[in-house]
């Protein structure tokens, strides 16, 4: 992660608090990575756990949404990135809580991956929030 933070610090338009944007990039990049893993692994179940599957690959899918809207600066639509923070928090709520449901370790590491990534994206919004509202 240091190297993200190096390269957020580097980049000239760097207005943004560079770890914890940088916290963000690197845990949705890993939890979309994790989700894919365990999606993979859900499907492959006897019998496959769908719902799971499903949650896991929309869950994947927003985190990488975040991870690159997030890792380009400087950010310049402040309502879409608080857009984006909140669906990601729902997304992976949602699919740690679906993944508690089931004992697989896959499933175990994708629930603990969702909720680091749930928390940097609420510490980044909360970090944000007077920012967001008098851009707007």
């Amino acid at each position: 992660m240091t190297d993200l933070i190096a390269m957020l610090a580097a980049h000239p338009k760097a207005d943004a608090p560079n770890h914890e944007l940088a916290e963000v990039v690197a845990a949705a990049s890993e939890c979309a990575q994790v989700c894919l893993m365990c999606a993979d692994a859900c499907a492959n179940e006897t019998p496959p756990l769908g719902r799971c599957t499903r949650t896991d690959i929309d869950c994947a899918d927003v985190c990488r949404a975040v991870a690159a809207v997030f890792g380009r600066l400087p950010v310049v639509e402040p309502d879409l990135c608080a857009a984006l923070l909140e669906a990601c928090i729902l997304a992976t709520d949602a699919c740690a809580a679906e993944c508690a449901q089931h004992v697989h370790e896959h499933c175990r590491l994708c629930e603990a991956a969702c909720r680091r990534c749930a928390e940097a994206c609420r510490q980044l919004r909360e970090l944000w929030g007077p920012l967001a509202r008098s851009a707007g």
